[in-house]
Parts: structure tokens; C-alpha cells; sequence
């Protein structure tokens, strides 16, 4: 599995090699970004290249995506917790249930007390 993994991103970073040569001359161009609110004075970046632009991107989508998926691991988390505290108090329970039983139960006839109950009933019924 290890061998299959490291052949994937082998051929990602391949992928994006060739990608980035291929366009050069676009990520080494340079542009002014504006922004324009409409209540305030424009806004603008001084010049900057594509590829900081795309890199910046990359790595905001990145943060973005581990925030995202950060609230899913606090609910799971939560979760976790919640029915291990609820097996907990199963388990607690099942154990008092089964002291209740074993205290309750009588004790059952063994077969050497048979006979004296058989001899018992024959005495009663004559």
C-alpha cells in the first residue's frame, strides 16, 4: 500500500512539474489586483506575479479545507465521548442487574437432594 501511495504522488508532483513549465510564461506575468467596495476608496495590491497568486490559493484552500473539516473532528469528538459514557453506564448497569439476579436466584436442586424429594412426595401420597 505504502509502494501504491508514494507511486500516486510521484506522479501528482510529475503532474504538476510538467504543468508549471509548461506555463511559465503566464505564472511570471504580473498584475495589479484591485478591489472596489463602493463606499470606499478603491483598493490595490502592488504588482504581483501569477504564481503567488495561484500559491496563495493553493495554501488558502488548504487552511480553509483544515478549518472545515477541524468542526467535523470536534463533532465526532463530542460523539466519541457521549457513547463511551453511555457503554459506561450500560456496562454499570448490566453488572447490578446481574448481582440482582445471582442474589435472587435460589439455589437449585442438586441430584443427590433428588432422591430425599422423590422419597418425600412418595411419603406424601400415601
Amino acid at each position: 500500500m505504502k509502494k501504491i501511495k508514494l507511486g500516486i504522488i510521484g506522479i501528482i508532483i510529475v503532474l504538476v512539474l510538467v504543468f508549471a513549465y509548461q506555463n511559465q510564461v503566464y505564472f511570471k506575468e504580473k498584475h495589479i489586483l484591485g478591489l472596489d467596495l463602493l463606499v470606499t476608496a478603491p483598493l490595490t495590491t502592488p504588482e504581483v506575479s501569477n504564481a503567488i497568486i495561484c500559491l496563495a490559493s493553493f495554501f488558502l484552500g488548504i487552511v480553509m479545507s483544515f478549518i472545515m473539516g477541524l468542526s467535523g473532528r470536534v463533532k465526532r469528538k463530542r460523539l466519541v465521548k457521549k457513547l463511551n459514557s453511555s457503554l459506561a453506564d450500560c456496562e454499570k448497569e448490566i453488572k447490578t442487574l446481574k448481582s440482582k439476579i445471582e442474589a435472587s436466584e435460589e439455589p437449585k436442586p442438586t441430584e443427590e437432594s433428588m432422591p430425599a424429594a422423590d422419597e418425600q412426595v412418595a411419603q406424601a401420597a400415601e
